[in-house]
């Protein structure tokens, strides 16, 4: 069976953006990549290196706000691979019963960007990886 990696790419707000009764604290977008691996090709190295890079390390998304959509930036200039990404997911993140511990709220695209091109995040960072199985 074959299987892409996702990763998560996290930002924090700049300020405190209070959505549905919650206070929110940051915005993520999960990020589909391919090439496609095997299960031995993933197991005891899940993140999946290309080079000396993990995929994310490849690719800064940046919100181009006219288009209201994120353009996958590439950061190294000798990535010779044929990658493709795809949002999968969009994410507020907001404090939860214990202040110091974000919880995850799932939101469609459109409420994502509406708050993503009216307020400012800074600080992307990596949040983990998830592995899908590829069907059929």
């Amino acid at each position: 069976m074959q299987y892409q990696l996702g990763y998560e790419y996290y930002w924090n707000t700049t300020e405190k953006i209070e959505y549905n009764q919650k206070i929110i604290s940051g915005a993520a977008i999960n990020v589909l990549f391919s090439p496609k691996f095997d299960y031995e090709q993933l197991e005891g190295a899940p993140e999946r290196r290309i080079g000396k890079n993990y995929l994310f390390e490849y690719f800064t998304p940046i919100l181009n706000k006219d288009k209201k959509e994120f353009e996958f930036i590439p950061k190294y200039k000798e990535l010779h691979h044929n990658i493709t990404l795809e949002i999968t997911d969009y994410f507020l993140y907001y404090e939860g019963e214990y202040r110091y511990i974000l919880e995850p709220l799932k939101i469609t695209r459109e409420e994502f960007m509406k708050i993503f091109t009216i307020h400012s995040f800074i600080d992307l960072q990596n949040g983990g990886y998830f592995v899908v199985p590829v069907k059929g």
